[in-house]
């Protein structure tokens, strides 16, 4: 094969990675920003080229290592908070459609019209002229 056959293969081989890499950095990016790994990827970054750097990391490793490990921990303890915020809005949202279908039914049985009520933000039924409310208000 002549010479400058191989350089087409070397250099197309080195330009489709680098194509790669430039589609899918932004992906990986949002991606690590989304599941706040960010301080942690750029603490394993530092600790990673502090290496080779410095001797001080591998001096003070049981330090890196704690370092990491709070890291680590503060990164669940934003995960688990995230998913109890998570869990508590789908159980509010569940218990506020179940008042307000409540609230709908307890209009039906009392022979008030649909189009005569409107529902507050926070579920009670009130007359849609003077807004007053027509049923209980929530407790």
């Amino acid at each position: 094969m002549p010479i400058w056959g191989q350089l087409l293969i070397v250099f197309g081989g080195l330009i489709l990675a680098l194509t790669l890499i430039q589609l899918l950095l932004p992906i990986v990016i949002k991606v690590v920003i989304k599941s706040r790994l960010l301080p942690l990827g750029f603490y394993c970054l530092v600790a990673w080229v502090s290496t080779f750097l410095t001797d001080w990391t591998a001096e003070h490793e049981p330090l890196v290592r704690l370092g990491f490990y709070i890291i680590a921990g503060l990164t669940v303890l934003s995960w688990l908070v995230s998913l109890a915020k998570v869990i508590l809005d789908k159980r509010s949202e569940r218990d506020m459609e179940s008042y307000i279908a409540r609230q709908l039914s307890i209009a039906r049985q009392l022979d008030i019209q649909p189009d005569k009520v409107t529902i507050s933000e926070d579920g009670t039924v009130l007359d849609a002229e003077t807004g007053d409310p027509l049923l209980e208000e929530r407790q």
